[in-house]
């Protein structure tokens, strides 16, 4: 795959710059404020960059020097060289204001947005992040992060408008740019995955191997029958909150309750299927159709099912949904159902086929400028090859 799949997808993301590959060309212009015009005098909050537009200033230049991301108080003067950033439509409106003059040429490149005391960085809305739902005017960059929202890219395609308005979802790429001294509290936020590495992250080395041995323990008492692995799970758990290894406040953030809400759904689900016959009569309908052609096409088919349906919901689900199915299927086939649930178990975390199967799926999506037939090429590849060789491994050890 490391040889093929490569091949199969084009290198899309030919920009070298970030603002290249935003188009940033078409939010963000510069504006000279001439004498005698209304915003002298102003502070920005007051201007209509703010009172009548939905313009963000970010920077102010003149001949003593450049001031990055402006606070809302600073006062506008003869001359000065203003960057803003907003929509067609609002850039459109502030050249027919009077007092403002446009830079005849204006090109702008990630350097120009860069200096001893900003960054230029991309981020994706992470998995987990309290961002999800809401709307930029909701939610106060400037105040939270020091930072602009100067783009926003969804599923590859660049979001025109005004960014007040649009709402943010999982999965959204952001181009910010930013304060240097804030970005721990960017990281430290958890609402954001960084697509590079904007500082060097400080490892603690002996946290390192106690988490390790931590989790060695766990495994070892689970695969030796010491504990039951829930118990041996939170006694590890504990563990690592008494060590310090990480905080209740970190662990909480972890959860990913949309998965946990699922799950309570579906395990009842998966036990009303049981219950009422549905999972009988669905493995009858299978076991009428396959196996006839011997317990590898079984195994084969049951992990491609498996395989499409997780690539459309969470694993766990796909999981909870489909076991039912496949201990029916071997009872009434006379075989261990056990080599069948394997091949649920497996397939359900394949989730290849399409960038909704997997949360990294989505993360990678929009900053690779992949398609959706990109994860269909190469992520049906790579499901076929594990069919293949899961269901040969378990055709082996089983019958």
């Amino acid at each position: 795959m490391y040889f093929i799949g490569i091949k199969l997808i084009p290198a899309r993301r030919s920009a070298e710059s970030l603002t290249e590959d935003y188009d940033l060309k078409d939010f963000l212009t510069e504006i000279i404020i001439q004498p005698g015009s209304p915003f002298l005098g102003k502070r920005i909050f007051d201007t209509p960059l703010v009172t009548e537009l939905s313009l963000e200033v970010v920077e102010i230049s003149d001949a003593k020097g450049t001031l990055w991301l402006p606070d809302d108080y600073e006062l506008l003067e003869e001359n000065d060289s203003v960057m803003v950033r907003g929509s067609a439509s609002d850039i459109m409106l502030l050249k027919q204001m009077q007092g403002v003059t446009f830079k005849q040429t204006f090109d702008v490149d990630d350097i120009d947005l860069k200096s001893n005391e900003t960054a230029l960085i991309e981020v994706v809305i992470g998995p987990n992040s309290s961002l999800a739902r809401s709307t930029f005017k909701e939610i106060d960059f400037r105040e939270l992060y020091e930072a602009i929202p100067l783009a926003v890219r969804r599923q590859g395609e660049i979001i025109e408008g005004r960014l007040d308005e649009i709402e943010l979802r999982f999965g959204d790429d952001l181009l910010l740019e930013i304060k240097k001294d804030s970005f721990d509290q960017l990281k430290r936020g958890g609402d954001f995955v960084f697509t590079q590495e904007i500082e060097k992250e400080v490892i603690d080395k002996k946290k390192v191997w106690i988490t390790s041995g931590i989790l060695l323990m766990v495994i070892l008492t689970s695969a030796f029958e010491i504990l039951p692995i829930i118990q041996g799970a939170i006694i590890g758990t504990i563990l690592m909150f008494l060590f310090k290894c990480i905080t209740i406040r970190e662990a909480y953030r972890e959860v990913d309750w949309r998965i946990i809400f699922v799950l309570a759904a579906l395990l009842p689900l998966g036990t009303a299927l049981e219950k009422t016959g549905a999972a009988e009569m669905l493995a009858g309908y299978m076991e009428t159709y396959i196996s006839g052609y011997g317990p590898f096409i079984t195994l084969f088919v049951l992990f491609a099912v498996t395989s499409v349906i997780t690539s459309l919901m969470s694993n766990q689900a796909t999981a909870a949904l489909l076991s039912p199915i496949a201990i029916s299927l071997g009872v009434q086939m006379g075989i261990d159902p056990k080599p069948l649930l394997f091949a649920v178990m497996f397939a359900a975390s394949t989730c290849y086929l399409t960038p909704l199967g997997y949360q990294t799926n989505i993360m990678i999506y929009g900053p690779g400028n992949y398609k959706f037939v990109d994860f269909i090429k190469v992520g049906g590849l790579l499901s076929l090859i594990s069919g293949i060789v899961v269901s040969l491994c378990l055709y082996y050890f089983y019958f």
